[in-house]
């Protein structure tokens, strides 16, 4: 019995090993802000972001909205966080303006 004692221990030990690698999974209560400039460069969560991760899309009321590629490899496929509010810098009309964020 011996045996089968420690078999069961091991497997217990190892399915619960495995259940924890999955806690790992981002879970933002707020998605965050993608900022678009003027050049076209894009930024995430303060960090710079390619244009091919990005999927923008409107949000029903004349603004837009984005999806960004998330990159969990090697434990996870990559997959798309939706809903994250766009916002859109754009260059002072004149010397006198001032943008306020």
């Amino acid at each position: 019995m011996r045996p089968l004692t420690r078999s069961l221990t091991l497997a217990a030990c190892l399915a619960l090993s495995l259940l924890a690698g999955c806690g790992g999974l981002p879970a933002h209560e707020n998605p965050g802000k993608l900022v678009i400039y003027p050049d076209g460069s894009m930024e995430f969560r303060h960090h710079p972001i390619p244009k091919e991760d990005v999927l923008l899309y409107p949000d029903g009321y004349g603004g837009q909205k984005a999806a960004v590629r998330v990159h969990m490899k090697p434990l996870h496929p990559d997959f798309f966080q939706g809903a994250i509010v766009v916002e859109r810098r754009r260059v002072p009309a004149s010397e006198t303006e001032v943008t306020q964020n």
